[in-house]
């Protein structure tokens, strides 16, 4: 599975969650769940994008915060492939 799959897999977790719950307790549910994936790991000076995923109140703004981590992710597999 690559790795944008499993980044979209864990947006789906996220929209089902809101969906069954209510948004702001959907990703109080899911968020502590993305912070600590596996996914994330090796990606340098995360902790500061992981403390913003932790706080994130939105759908919106967890979203955002995802596909920064997927820009980073992709240039952290450049750097390793260079």
């Amino acid at each position: 599975m690559s790795l944008d799959e499993k980044i979209d897999i864990l947006k789906q977790q996220v929209i089902t969650s809101v969906e069954r719950i209510d948004e702001y307790r959907g990703i109080l549910h899911v968020r502590r769940h993305l912070a600590a994936t596996p996914i994330f790991k090796g990606i340098p000076n995360f902790r500061e994008t992981r403390i913003r995923m932790l706080r994130a109140e939105t759908v919106e703004e967890l979203f955002s915060i995802i596909e920064d981590i997927r820009g980073m992710l992709k240039t952290t597999d450049t750097d390793i492939q260079n």
